[in-house]
């Protein structure tokens, strides 16, 4: 039997009571055939967890973690693993991750120290400098959660762990960090009623049809929009989420995505519909004509985190491929419609649900920046993670967005409002759509447009490792300058007079100093910047 052949589930009814832990307990003893997770091992047929097993498997877990209830309630433990309440990626530095653990109290992680050993090491290392104390536990393997992997039934022995005290809606439940796109990532502390907000503000996917089976391979499990879609989302909304197969199986290290691999995959688990985060898989798929003709088959590819180059978003939606862009944050949750528009060619486009309330402040140019205010009708279930404006309870995003020109209610985000540059004209020019542009070139791996303080803009670009010059050689720095200027023009012609790039200010990243970037691939465009802050200069 597929995923999409079950029959449809009951539903929790949510509200701002039903915490997640509810939903897993509801979904296991009401629903509890129905498939949280499919995954293929090695092209055999799709295997599925099914919410009595994931279920079964949390009080295993916690049963393992805190057995007798041990410990005091609501300690904070971290996740730093090479796996799929407080997951860590392993890109930042284990310096980051100590410090991270320092601001949340944080004593005991959970890690697979024989793959990360000298990363637990030297992050034990600064921890020590500061005297915080913490308990390095080797995760349980995942026989110890799924003994019966795929093939757990209600009678198989199994015992509930024993639920003394249930936590209150307004108590941590998850602690999720930020890109650090902007600089050091932020820890965020989400409630267990963030979390029921997170996973239900926008409700389309548990009332799609047919039954959603959503391909989350791309997504890097600490990301906060795994975290939601891989287990709140299930959860709350029933809806099926297809992985790689796990670590139990193949062995090893945890495959690292690929786009052949997750089309793979999704066609082994019958998945019909994906995720793509970041969207540089979009971009590969689009390369093959065999695979645009699978993904015109799909309900939609999700995308987030980054924009998807333009020329190559049209190319697909032209093709007949259902691209639907997606906006949130962890502050934030996801407050736009999760559905396709109904213009394909609209894929850019975010339409915001009814359910959330915006408010629109104009920097001019028709530039606005998106702030999120506590929903009118129920304050305490609808309003951000964090609230940071002086006059009503709402969330200044940053995030800014300009109007689609005829259409009502469709919005582009075209970048983050530190990202404008203001030029000593006062002048301002929005980054993002010119370096989108100039991100379609074959040669084109990263762009920074910087100019703050100068007259005009100019673009730091770096170029596919095959095309790297010697920047202290001006005769092969011309040279790729007009081998790139087609696509400087091409991005000239949607910007204004002021914010058009002259050829003279292309600069070049120089062999081993990349653009730096964040675990989601966004390029950390003020330490590009500062990285480069003496090439900038002189020209």
């Amino acid at each position: 039997m597929t995923p999409l052949s079950r029959s449809p589930p009951v539903l929790p009814i949510i509200d701002e009571n039903l915490l997640l832990s509810d939903a897993i307990e509801f979904n296991w003893k009401n629903n509890p055939n129905q498939p949280f997770y499919t995954f293929s091992d090695s092209g055999h047929d799709p295997q599925i967890i099914t919410h009595l097993e994931f279920g079964r498997a949390a009080h295993r877990m916690a049963r393992l973690l805190r057995p007798d209830s041990m410990g005091q309630d609501g300690e904070v433990v971290a996740l730093i693993a090479h796996t799929d309440p407080f997951p860590i990626s392993l890109r930042f530095s284990p310096e980051i991750v100590a410090g991270m653990l320092i601001k949340t109290s944080c004593h005991r992680v959970l890690a697979t120290n024989a793959v990360l050993k000298s990363f637990v090491e030297d992050m034990q290392a600064h921890l020590d400098r500061y005297s915080h104390k913490v308990e390095i536990t080797e995760i349980p393997p995942l026989a110890a959660a799924y003994p019966q992997l795929a093939r757990e039934d209600a009678d198989y022995l199994f015992e509930p762990y024993p639920i003394l005290r249930r936590p209150s809606p307004s108590e941590t439940c998850i602690i999720m960090h930020s890109s650090g796109s902007t600089g050091i990532p932020k820890p965020i502390r989400q409630t267990h009623l963030a979390c029921t907000r997170l996973a239900t503000l926008s409700p389309e996917w548990k009332e799609y049809s047919p039954h959603l089976v959503l391909g989350c391979m791309a997504l890097p499990a600490f990301n906060p929009f795994a975290v939601v879609l891989e287990i709140f989302h299930p959860a709350f909304t029933v809806i099926t989420i297809a992985l790689f197969p796990p670590v139990y199986i193949t062995g090893g290290i945890p495959r690292t995505p690929s786009p052949q691999a997750i089309i793979e995959h999704a066609k082994a688990t019958i998945a019909n519909a994906l995720v793509a985060v970041p969207p540089v898989f979009i971009e590969s798929w689009a390369k093959s004509p065999e695979t645009i003709e699978y993904l015109k088959s799909l309900e939609f590819i999700a995308y987030a985190g980054l924009n998807l180059i333009p020329k190559i978003g049209n190319q697909l939606a032209s093709a007949g491929v259902r691209l639907q862009s997606i906006y949130g944050g962890t502050e934030l949750g996801i407050p736009v419609s999760t559905l396709p528009n109904r213009d394909v060619m609209d894929w850019e486009y975010v339409r915001f649900i009814q359910d959330v309330n915006v408010r629109w402040i104009s920097l001019g140019n028709d530039i606005f920046e998106l702030h999120l205010l506590a929903c009118l009708i129920s304050s305490n279930f609808k309003r951000p993670a964090i609230l940071n404006l002086p006059d009503v309870e709402g969330f200044a995003t940053s995030d800014i967005f300009k109007p689609h020109p005829v259409k009502e209610g469709l919005w582009k985000n075209v970048g983050r409002l530190f990202d404008i540059i203001v030029h000593s004209s006062g002048e301002k020019t929005i980054p993002r759509p010119i370096e989108d542009v100039i991100m379609g070139d074959a040669f084109v791996k990263g762009a920074v447009v910087f100019g703050e303080g100068y007259n005009q803009p100019g673009v730091l670009i770096e170029v596919v490792a095959d095309a790297q010059v010697d920047t202290r050689d001006q005769v092969e720095v011309s040279h790729l300058r007009d081998q790139v200027w087609p696509i400087i023009e091409e991005a000239n012609k949607e910007a204004p007079i002021f914010s058009k790039i002259v050829k003279q200010l292309v600069l070049f990243t120089a062999i081993g100093r990349p653009l730096p970037r964040t675990d989601k691939l966004t390029i950390q465009r003020k330490v590009a910047i500062e990285l480069y802050a003496l090439e900038i200069s002189e020209v």
